[in-house]
């Protein structure tokens, strides 16, 4: 009898977990950066979302007028110098709230000058849990097993970006380029496609309230009529020397990642954690409060290359000393592209903008900068013409007994795995 309510359990685990897959490891491959899905396939596929799991839609007072920031598809290829990463956003609000699709879709992410992270763990037992900007009200955002050592920001249009390495666990910032420099020093080349869509399908929920039970109700919105010109998509160059790896190292030992998008906190990850769902309920302009919440993250990062860290492989120019990644950047690397136009300032800490914190940047964004309303995020527009110079972007039977215990350690499972 326990043997069978065990079973159960299980059967309900695997079935939740199938909510957020990762299907795989990612694999060696060079996609060209430049906003287009070519070079992305499904055995790039490390981690997925659900599509509306972000937090206009949780509880009772929705938000469904705002550019959602959902992601719903991370993506790992690597070669001999760089590791590359795509990730997925999309604005399913024209299935969901049609009264409400022209406001989400009025401005989209690469329209804005908002900010998005990935933090990368690239050695067991190291890294930082505070986050490199002190985002999260200076609280650690890392509270499970995985730390980063490495985390860069991007401005969703762009228009700066900036990359850090953790010495004895600590991020350093504004450090005259030791570990501290822009992505454009860094080599890291990024970019954006408007109106793109890398996937086969796009399974979500109706309600963000959903994605908290034992076993939400999935559709497909690509089924659903959903119009895939609302999505972006990024994709990301960073060479290996940075992260403190080359390819040998990489193979043999792997790397987790994580990706997210906030100001004051997040309001979606992927690999998907459920902090960003834990804060019901709306401000006075009516934007989620998840927007300024604290967020504490224990979902294990996504993995590249291996499952989980192995026997380490050849350490670049000697190795470096965990917690300190060792590479020190001058100039020396190439130029990779330009990922953020007119240089800008690296915002050390976090100012009060209507209801969003946002960073402050030493020099204005392009076009007069980032302008903030409640009613819907508006940045400056950055131009994403194709061939443009800048960033573009067991069998049946038995007794009816033995099935029902079998049925109570299934139901009990998934109320365990709730996401």
């Amino acid at each position: 009898m326990r043997s069978l309510l065990i079973a159960g359990w299980v059967l309900g685990l695997a079935g939740a977990a199938n909510a957020y897959e990762r299907p795989t490891l990612g694999a060696p491959g060079a996609p060209v950066v430049d906003g287009a899905v070519a070079g992305w396939g499904a055995q790039h596929l490390i981690a997925t979302g659900l599509a509306n799991d972000d937090p206009r839609s949780l509880g009772d007072h929705w938000s469904m007028h705002e550019t959602p920031w959902d992601l719903t598809h991370l993506y790992a290829a690597w070669d001999d110098d760089a590791l590359y990463l795509a990730w997925q956003y999309v604005d399913v609000t024209d299935v969901i709230d049609p009264n409400n699709a022209g406001s989400s879709a009025g401005t989209a992410p690469n329209q804005m000058d908002l900010i998005q992270w990935v933090a990368f763990d690239t050695r067991p037992g190291t890294g930082s849990a505070l986050d490199m900007w002190g985002k999260n009200s200076g609280e650690p955002y890392w509270t499970g097993d995985d730390r980063p050592d490495v985390q860069l920001y991007v401005a969703s249009n762009l228009w700066q970006g900036y990359l850090s390495q953790a010495v004895d666990g600590v991020f350093q910032v504004d450090d005259g380029g030791v570990h501290y420099f822009s992505l454009e020093d860094a080599g890291v080349t990024v970019a954006f496609g408007d109106g793109v869509f890398a996937a086969d399908g796009l399974p979500g929920v109706n309600d963000a309230d959903d994605a908290l039970g034992a076993a939400p109700v999935i559709r497909d919105f690509l089924q659903a009529g959903h119009d895939t010109g609302r999505d972006t998509f990024y994709e990301l160059r960073v060479p290996l020397a940075v992260l403190g790896l080359d390819r040998a190292g990489l193979e043999a030992n792997g790397l987790g990642v994580m990706i997210g998008q906030g100001e004051g906190s997040c309001l979606d990850t992927l690999p998907h954690d459920p902090a960003t769902l834990d804060t019901v309920g709306v401000s006075d302009s009516n934007s989620p409060l998840e927007w300024a919440d604290v967020d504490r993250f224990t979902v294990p990062f996504a993995r590249v290359a291996t499952a989980a860290f192995g026997a380490p492989g050849p350490e670049p120019d000697g190795g470096a000393p965990p917690g300190d990644l060792g590479v020190e950047l001058d100039g020396a690397l190439p130029d990779q592209g330009v990922a953020a136009p007119d240089g800008g300032g690296a915002p050390a800490d976090a100012a009060a903008v209507g209801d969003h914190a946002v960073p402050e940047d030493p020099e204005p964004a392009p076009d007069g900068g980032a302008v903030h309303r409640d009613a819907a995020l508006v940045g400056p527009t950055f131009a994403n013409e194709p061939g443009s110079d800048g960033c573009r972007a067991s069998g049946t039977g038995g007794s009816l007994g033995l099935w029902l215990l079998v049925l109570l350690g299934w139901l009990s499972g998934r109320r365990r795995a709730a996401p």
